[in-house]
């Protein structure tokens, strides 16, 4: 199990959360988003939706799984990037 700290560049809304879920999707590991608290299932939208990521708010992400270090790497990258 891997963790890491992403500050989040997406905007808001059911874009960016559908652009997590589909990169997400791409891994076999297991992929929780932790925010004030609440840990939801990275490949479920509905549970994205309700964490309600604003841009520049530090997250915790955790991988676990066969192939961890690349699902963390690719969904630091969705969420810090700038697009």
């Amino acid at each position: 199990m891997i963790e890491k700290v992403v500050k989040v560049k997406l905007q808001e809304g059911m874009e960016a959360a559908a652009l997590l879920v589909q990169t997400a999707c791409q891994y076999k590991s297991n992929i929780q988003v932790l925010v004030d608290g609440k840990t939801v299932n990275a490949k479920s939208i509905m549970g994205v939706m309700m964490l309600s990521m604003v841009e520049n708010e530090s997250i915790r992400v955790v991988a676990n799984g066969e192939d961890e270090e690349e699902a963390i790497q690719g969904v630091a990258a969705v969420l810090s990037s700038e697009e």
